[in-house]
């Protein structure tokens, strides 16, 4: 792993943070080619999320979340099937987890709280939950892809619209100009 003096930096500065606190990125570039801005709270405990989650789906019904009338006769079996997840991902044994719940947790190595290794492309992440996210003033905008999904996949997007995971996201810091964390602005990427 080749690693920059301001990625340490950012490792350092990252590896600080114990309550969570906002951080900001600047110029982020995507795969697509979107250039962006985020607000991220960093520090935040993901695990108390997927918790919440399962609270959430343990105690809503259907009615509570005004459920359009085509999906109504798939609510039930939509908040089963995320339930039964929600409860399966909560193990501390990563291989009693769902398939994508292991995928993700087995393709990164903890550095140091907030941030990890992509085991496969060898890059740094930060992880966090955003806050905000705008455009840049010259960032092309790729439109949301239309989905034909499945009736059931509509009837559990219900459901998870509404969850505390929602928002979570992994960011190259290969992919970033700059991060402003406790107070200190480091610019990583002055090719961007």
């Amino acid at each position: 792993m080749n690693v920059t003096i301001k990625e340490l930096q950012l490792l350092h500065e990252a590896g600080k943070i114990e309550t969570p606190q906002f951080i900001n990125v600047k110029n982020y570039q995507n795969a697509k080619g979107e250039v962006c801005n985020y607000l991220i709270n960093l520090g935040t405990n993901f695990q108390n999320a997927k918790e919440a989650d399962n609270v959430f789906l343990n105690f809503i019904t259907p009615k509570d979340l005004n459920f359009p009338a085509n999906l109504e006769e798939f609510a039930e079996e939509a908040q089963a099937i995320l339930l039964r997840r929600s409860t399966q991902n909560l193990s501390e044994n990563v291989e009693d987890r769902t398939n994508a719940s292991k995928g993700q947790t087995n393709a990164y190595d903890k550095i140091v709280p907030n941030v990890r290794l992509h085991i496969e492309s060898d890059k740094l992440h930060i992880f966090g939950k955003v806050i905000r996210k705008t455009y840049t003033e010259n960032s092309i905008r790729v439109p949301k892809r239309i989905t034909n999904s499945k009736t059931l996949i509509q009837a559990q997007n219900v459901f998870t619209k509404y969850f505390a995971t929602n928002g979570y996201i992994t960011l190259k810091l290969s992919n970033m100009t700059s991060v402003k964390v406790n107070g200190k602005t480091i610019t990583l990427n002055v090719n961007q």
